[in-house]
């Protein structure tokens, strides 16, 4: 790498050969006798170092950035699913029961889940109950004939 190569506020490695590695920002070009030189800050401090070409050369490269495969939180379903306005429940093992949460913590050890829709299986038992309703009025009625009937042949 040389001097001209270098991109201004950028980081850079600096490996000084014996194990030691440190991250340095090139902070300007200037020459001095007709020579570049490469003036680095040290992360954080106001020490600089300044480079010639070789130094640059032999010390000096380019900080390759490689972003790790990002891993979704454990509750993220569940966490979209609250940002677009459902309700969470959380489980309580110790009672073996699902208990409505306002406000969810997140936490990693704490099993949460969007709360069950229950409507199909209200609306099933709705219309069985409209059903059971209609028996015992249909029941009602031919008990009421039966009765009818038996009043009828007592007199």
């Amino acid at each position: 790498m040389k001097i001209e190569d270098l991109v201004l506020n950028k980081e850079y490695l600096c490996n000084w050969g014996d194990g030691d590695i440190q991250v340095l920002v090139f902070k300007e070009m200037h020459t001095y006798d007709e020579q570049d030189e490469a003036e680095f800050a040290i992360m954080g401090e106001y020490n600089h170092y300044i480079f010639n070409n070789e130094q640059v050369a032999r010390l000096i490269s380019e900080i390759k950035v490689t972003s790790p495969t990002p891993v979704p939180h454990i509750h993220a379903k569940e966490m979209i699913a609250f940002a677009n306005g459902y309700e969470i429940e959380y489980s309580s093992k110790a009672l073996d029961k699902w208990f409505l949460v306002t406000n969810p913590s997140w936490y990693e050890t704490i099993e949460y889940r969007v709360k069950k829709d229950n409507s199909a299986e209200i609306e099933s038992m709705e219309y069985h109950l409209v059903s059971l309703n209609k028996r015992i009025e249909d029941l009602t009625a031919e008990k009421d004939k039966v009765l009818s009937n038996l009043q009828e042949l007592q007199k």
